[in-house]
């Protein structure tokens, strides 16, 4: 069997009932019709492009100790955010 992993995605009631009809009538599961769906979005996309982490990376740690008495905890944190986004 293929290795799966659970995901909760919240779906509007219309959507959810038409999915259910569409699977039916292929004869798959909810699913199965999802993870074709969703693999059809990702076709083309480089799996290699999606960074795969396999640890909390602490290269920062100590980046912002210089800044701390100019500003407040939630500066640095928007500090830091926009640092990783960029």
């Amino acid at each position: 069997m293929t290795d799966l992993k659970q995901a909760t995605i919240y779906l509007d009631t219309h959507i959810h009932r038409r999915l259910k009809v569409k699977a039916a009538e292929q004869g798959k599961t909810l699913s199965a019709l999802v993870g074709e769906a969703v693999l059809s979005l990702l076709d083309g996309d480089d799996a290699g492009a999606i960074p795969v982490r396999t640890g909390l990376g602490l290269e920062w740690a100590g980046a912002l100790a210089d800044l701390k008495d100019e500003k407040n905890s939630l500066e640095l944190q928007e500090l830091g955010k926009s640092w990783r986004e960029s």
